[in-house]
Parts: structure tokens; sequence; C-alpha cells
């Protein structure tokens, strides 16, 4: 491959990356921040109820529980069963909170059982790029949001070092997680987005990909947690510390790419890590420059 083509292909990725947090911001907008607008400022509406050591016993339990079965466990079935389930959880947690402002409450539960059926369905059976991305992001700003409910952005912060740090031991040292990722990848289970080669071949079957060859990964959480850190700001702190949090993330999002882009790492990048950074550094802003 030429130096040409491949400054090509990278900048195929990066385009790629930033529509999928852009969607991300994008989706978190319509379903989170236009129904409190119409309703209040966000700072009266939740109380952070649990503390990070609750949510790192339920990560490290998952883990544990994910990595277990990984090894005992190789039917696709059983994989996508356990995909359908996780994703079903977000999917119903983000068109309940869009609908729930709109529409009488038994035609919203209604509809957040409903479709997430129908999307996973059709998921399974087209085995298109584009909807895969499509229902994973969708999940994440379900899961963003009940998270960032639960933390204050002090107890965010705690979650995303911890994480950030817990990344780089996954992905460089212990390796677990880049196992982990390739066994969900092999049974289309994956709990991330997949970005092709070309923007074009989202169109493409997932089942005929291989990560690391024709398409990239970002893992769910390397979308989740900068999303659910800004909207724990929104919540305590309302919208233009959102916005700030925000900005921040699209500059880890480059900050990650550049580190992809080395010609001289091509090996899997624990990409929480340059997010992770950018957010501490929005929290600085946020809370000592701003603030």
């Amino acid at each position: 491959m030429n130096k040409k083509t491949r400054v090509n292909l990278q900048l195929n990725i990066f385009l790629q990356t930033c529509i999928v947090f852009g969607s991300a911001i994008i989706l978190t907008i319509v379903i989170v921040l236009i129904p409190l607008y119409t309703i209040t400022e966000p700072t009266t509406i939740t109380v952070p109820t649990l503390s990070p050591k609750t949510f790192f016993l339920a990560f490290a339990l998952l883990t544990a529980l994910v990595v277990i079965i990984s090894k005992r466990f190789t039917s696709d079935r059983f994989w996508k069963f356990f995909f359908d389930i996780g994703v079903f959880g977000g999917l119903y947690t983000t068109l309940f909170s869009l609908c729930v402002f709109f529409l009488p409450p038994v035609i919203t539960t209604l509809l957040a059982l409903v479709v997430p059926v129908v999307l996973l369905v059709a998921r399974s059976r087209t085995q298109r790029i584009w909807l895969h991305n499509m229902v994973i992001l969708l999940a994440v700003v379900g899961i963003s949001q009940v998270l960032a409910q639960q933390f204050a952005p002090k107890q965010a912060l705690i979650i995303i070092i911890v994480l950030g740090i817990y990344d780089i031991i996954a992905v460089y040292y212990s390796h677990h997680m880049v196992t982990i990722a390739k066994i969900l990848f092999q049974r289309h289970s994956f709990f991330g987005v997949i970005i092709p080669l070309r923007l074009r071949e989202w169109r493409q079957q997932y089942t005929h990909t291989t990560p690391g060859e024709d398409v990239s990964v970002i893992g769910a959480g390397d979308i989740a947690f900068p999303i659910f850190f800004a909207l724990s700001h929104l919540y305590r702190y309302g919208f233009f510390a959102f916005w700030v949090m925000v900005g921040f993330i699209f500059l880890g999002m480059i900050s990650m790419h550049l580190i992809y882009a080395l010609p001289k790492n091509r090996k899997p990048l624990p990409a929480l890590a340059p997010l992770g950074t950018m957010l501490i550094v929005g929290y600085a802003v946020v809370h000592y420059v701003i603030a």
C-alpha cells in the first residue's frame, strides 16, 4: 500500500469516526436535551444516588462473567441472545425516554418494547453494518443517560480515570479485552461500532469482515462513557457545561484517531485512554476555569 492510499484510508476512517461520534451526540440532543429543554432546567430533575464503588463492583462482576462464559460457551445462538438482551435494555431506555414526553404511557411502553425487537430482528437478518451501528448508537444513548442520572461529575470523573487505566491494562497487558472482542465479533455479537475502510461499505454485511484487516471497531463503552460524562455535567450544571464537555469529546476523538493513524501503531488501541484524558481536561476547564 503506497503512502497516498494509506493517507486516504486514514481520512476515510477519521470521517466515519466523526460521523459515529457526531451521530451519538445528535441522538443525545434529540432524546435527552430537547425534552429537558421543553420542561425545565435539568438541574431540577435528577439527583445522583450511587457511588463509584457500586459501579466498579457491577463492572467487575460483569467483566468476570463475560471472561468465564467466553471460554465455556461457543454457540452463536447463545452469544446472539446475550447481545440481544444487553442491547435491548439500552434501546428500551432510549425509546422510552424519547416517547414519554410526547405520548401516553401505554403507547410509550408499547413502542419501547416493540421497536427494539423489530430493530434487533432486522439487524440479525440483514447483517448490514449501517443497521448494526444504528442499533448500537441508539442503545448507547439510553445506557449513558441512565448512568448520568446516577453519578455526579466528580464521581463520573473517578469512573473515567479508573476505566481509562483498566482499558490500557486490558488491551496492552492482559489482552483479555482484545480476546473477548474477537470472540464477540466472530459470533456476530460485537458490542460496538464497525468502521469499514470506506463509507460506502456500510452497506456491506458485517459477517464478511475481519477487524484489523478490512474494518476497524470502536467499543460501545468508548462512546457511552464520554456521553455519560457530558450528561452528568448537564444534569448537575446545565447546558453550557454539557456543550463544553462535547467539545472535549471531539478533541479526544481526534487524539484517538491520531494515535491510531500512526504508521507504527497498528495494534488495538485502548480508545478510552485518549478520550478520558481530554475529558479530564474538560472537567478542569468547567470546574476551575469557567466556574
